[in-house]
């Protein structure tokens, strides 16, 4: 989401408060396009040097809390009949690269890195953690120059602790495939979160 009044770009990883965020700030909810796409969007009306000028930001979140949060979303718009266990979707989607759709595509499939980078650098003023959304979204409020609104809650899941719902097969698959993200933000699994 770019923003020429606020002179920001948000990016909006999915499952990791973009919503709250956008209505916070008086955002229109759209798609989420990645940090790359914003900026090719950008720049067809505007320098790379006005780029540079806006405050790019976004939120990142536990790749296995996030995963989870995924899964019970929409298993709440999968009919019963289709609704598969946890460790049977998951699997499911990384052999089989599943579509949008069926919560694969790139939504599960990238890194949060690759959200948040051009040409595969790392190009974000300021990443805020899900874990700390309210202290960080109010970092953000402050960098924007902006009274804090709040952050109301939507899109949310209810779920037991994540770590619940790995064995370690599924543990091991998301610690490989989201290898970058865990080593980057300093994420470990917790058994009982």
């Amino acid at each position: 989401m770019i923003d020429h009044h606020l002179q920001c770009v948000f990016v909006h990883i999915n499952k990791c408060g973009g919503i709250s965020v956008e209505k916070a700030l008086g955002f229109d909810v759209q798609m989420h396009p990645s940090l790359q796409e914003q900026q090719q969007l950008f720049l067809q009306t505007r320098t790379l040097e006005q780029w540079q000028s806006y405050f790019k930001f976004s939120f990142v979140r536990n790749p296995w809390d996030r995963l989870v949060s995924l899964y019970t979303f929409r298993r709440g718009k999968t009919p019963p009949q289709t609704l598969l266990p946890f460790s049977q979707w998951i699997r499911r989607v990384w052999e089989q690269e599943l579509d949008h759709k069926a919560g694969g595509g790139r939504f599960l499939h990238w890194n949060q890195l690759d959200w948040l980078s051009v040409d595969g650098r790392l190009d974000m003023d300021f990443i805020g953690r899900v874990e700390n959304m309210a202290a960080d979204f109010a970092t953000v409020c402050t960098r924007l120059g902006i009274d804090n609104p709040g952050l109301g809650r939507y899109n949310t899941t209810q779920h037991r602790p994540y770590g619940s719902y790995y064995d370690a097969e599924t543990r091991d698959l998301v610690a490989r495939k989201y290898e970058r993200d865990i080593e980057y933000f300093e994420y470990v699994f917790v058994a009982d979160c």
